[in-house]
């Protein structure tokens, strides 16, 4: 099992990772010559070349793979022999040096590394961190405990005030005026406000559609709706513009939304910044067409009153 979990934490394919803690442990040339090593093993084991655990690699392809000149390469075999992770032998005709990778030694190296990580923690900070951890548990046990009293302190409200009731239900006496409920008559006849703003806010967003989406080509989709509708409902709630000021514009603008000096709008933003420049183009509308009246008749022309 430590032989399949350290070939597959430190096997390479294509590239070399390296351990921290075998860097710290066993120097940098020394941790790439046996993660390198470790890769080649995986390999003859996934294509079930391992013999008895052993496995070969020549020295050139080592060298390829890892960039370790040779004499480096045989110093890293002595250094990983003498600390029993490596065992090394030649067979062969022609012979080739074949190794034995003793993975429960780099799993008991791997493991000290980790304990000296540990005990070099200040004994102060491991006690600060506890008592801060001990803090912690206790700040959530007095929030729970604050809420549970809380719940409790409702519920003794909730009680007395339901036992307050009942007490008036059994004594016979009259409420004060202002106490007293009015009648659902009237609470009838009072129109829902909200709903008939809903209604005309949907009305007018329904309207300015219809007259973009033919104009521009594009079937507009909720978000965008829900635009045009904050659109309006901030023109008619914040600006105090009326509904029929709005209708008066849209009118005019589904006649005139093709001409050359009409605002464009696209979006909800637009309609809310392009509306008083709606109604400009509205005026200067009415302003040619006067004028166009005047020069055909000239006698019902206005008289012109100079600037003082």
């Amino acid at each position: 099992m430590n032989e399949f979990i350290i070939s597959e934490l430190l096997r390479t394919d294509g590239y070399i990772p390296v351990n921290k803690a075998l860097v710290r442990e066993l120097g940098l040339s020394n941790a790439v010559f046996l993660c390198d090593l470790i890769t080649k093993k995986a390999y003859f084991r996934d294509n079930g070349r391992l013999e008895e655990g052993w496995f070969f690699n020549t020295e050139s392809n080592r060298e390829r793979d890892t960039g370790l000149t040779p004499k480096r390469q045989r110093t890293c075999v002595m250094k990983l022999e003498k600390l029993g992770i490596l065992k090394q032998k030649r067979k062969g005709i022609p012979a080739r040096q074949w190794f034995f990778i003793y993975e429960d030694r780099i799993a008991e190296i791997i493991e000290n590394h980790a304990k000296k990580k540990i005990e070099k923690i200040p004994q102060k900070r491991r006690t600060s961190q506890a008592k801060k951890g001990e803090q912690d548990r206790q700040k959530s046990n007095n929030m729970t405990g604050q809420k549970d009293e809380l719940y409790n302190k409702n519920n003794i409200i909730r009680i007395n005030n339901k036992r307050e009731c009942e007490s008036e239900k059994n004594l016979s006496y009259k409420k004060p005026f202002h106490m007293k409920k009015e009648k659902n008559i009237s609470e009838n006849l009072i129109p829902d406000i909200k709903k008939l703003e809903d209604t005309m806010f949907f009305r007018l967003a329904g309207k300015i559609i219809d007259i973009l989406s033919p104009y521009n080509n594009i079937a507009y989709t909720m978000p965008e709706i829900h635009e045009f509708l904050s659109s309006i409902r901030t023109l008619v709630l914040d600006k105090k513009v009326s509904e029929d000021r709005i209708d008066t514009a849209l009118n005019w603008y589904s006649n005139h939304v093709k001409e050359r000096f009409t605002p464009a709008i696209h979006n909800g933003q637009d309609f809310y910044n392009k509306f008083t420049n709606i109604e400009d183009a509205m005026v200067r509308h009415n302003l040619r067409l006067d004028k166009k009246k005047n020069k055909t008749s000239p006698k019902n022309r206005k008289p012109i009153i100079p600037k003082s």
